[in-house]
């Protein structure tokens, strides 16, 4: 079900990191990342990502600028 649900979060990411004003979260099973404003964010967990999308804010992802291509 875990495996299921960050699938789920990494194809609301890639619908979301387009936009302007949302936020994309994904991961796998080592690693998650939220999209802000076509601005990448890595994320210590799965559920800090979710976090990050749902809320619309950081939280405790650390901003990547290296990938923020990943975003568009």
């Amino acid at each position: 079900m875990r495996k299921f649900m960050a699938v789920a979060v990494a194809a609301l990411a890639l619908a979301a990191c387009g936009g302007g004003g949302g936020g994309g979260g994904g991961g796998g099973s080592s690693s998650a990342s939220c999209c802000l404003n076509k601005s990448y964010y890595s994320c210590p967990s799965s559920d800090a990502a979710t976090s990050c999308f749902n809320n619309s804010s950081p939280g405790d992802c650390s901003r990547d600028s290296s990938k923020d291509m990943s975003c568009n």
